[in-house]
C-alpha cells in the first residue's frame, strides 16, 4: 500500500470517529482536504469519501458513545457539606429543599412554611416567621423569632431565640450558648 494512501485512511479513520463523538454530542464540523477534487459538497454527517471498506470512516457505536457516558457520570471535586450528613431529619430535609439561597453575612428568611438551604457560610442567620426549615452551612450566629422554625447547621457559636416551638441542631464544634426569651425551644447536636 502506498503509505501516502495510508496515510489518508488513518486521517479519514481518526476525522470518522471524531465527527461520529461530535454528532451523537449534538455538535457538527467540516473537514476540507485541498488535495482531494472537489466535485461536490456532502453534509458533515455524511462520510464516503474511501472505497476500502476496511478503512470506514463512521466510528463504531460503542468508540461514539463511550466519551457521552464518561461525561454524563463526571464527579466533581467540590466537597458537598451535607455528604457526612446522618442525622435522618436533617436527611429529610434536605431532601424536601424547595429553594437554594447564597449565604450573605447577615441572611434573612422572612415568611413561612418554607425549606430552604442556604449554601456558604454567614456571620448571622435570622429566621422570621413561623413553620420554616432552613439547613445552612455555617452561621456564627442564629437568630430565630416566630414559632415552629427548625435549622439545621453544621457550625454555629450562638442561637437566640424570640418565640416557641423552635429547634436548633448543629453537627459541627461545640455547643453553642443559647439566649432565650420564649419557651420550648430545642438545641441539639446531630444524631
Amino acid at each position: 500500500m502506498n503509505p501516502m494512501n495510508h496515510g489518508r485512511k488513518l486521517i479519514l479513520v481518526a476525522a470518522g470517529a471524531t465527527s461520529a463523538i461530535l454528532l451523537a454530542s449534538g455538535c457538527s464540523f467540516s473537514v476540507n482536504d485541498s488535495s482531494a477534487p472537489t466535485t461536490a459538497t456532502q453534509p458533515a454527517s455524511v462520510s464516503s469519501t474511501s472505497a476500502d471498506p476496511s478503512a470506514s470512516s463512521v466510528a463504531p457505536a460503542s468508540t461514539a458513545a463511550a466519551p457521552t457516558t464518561q461525561a454524563s457520570t463526571r464527579t466533581t471535586d467540590v466537597d458537598d457539606p451535607d455528604d457526612d450528613i446522618t442525622d435522618p431529619e436533617w436527611l429529610e430535609a434536605i431532601a424536601n429543599s424547595e429553594k437554594t439561597i447564597a449565604a450573605t453575612p447577615t441572611t434573612t428568611i422572612s415568611g413561612s412554611d418554607q425549606v430552604i438551604t442556604v449554601r456558604g457560610d454567614c456571620d448571622v442567620l435570622a429566621i422570621h416567621g413561623s413553620d420554616n426549615t432552613v439547613i445552612v452551612d455555617d452561621a456564627t450566629s442564629i437568630e430565630i423569632s416566630g414559632s415552629g422554625n427548625t435549622v439545621f447547621v453544621d457550625d454555629t457559636r450562638t442561637v437566640s431565640f424570640g418565640g416557641s416551638d423552635n429547634t436548633v441542631v448543629w453537627d459541627d464544634g461545640p455547643e453553642p450558648t443559647v439566649q432565650e426569651s420564649g419557651s420550648d425551644n430545642i438545641v441539639r447536636q446531630a444524631r
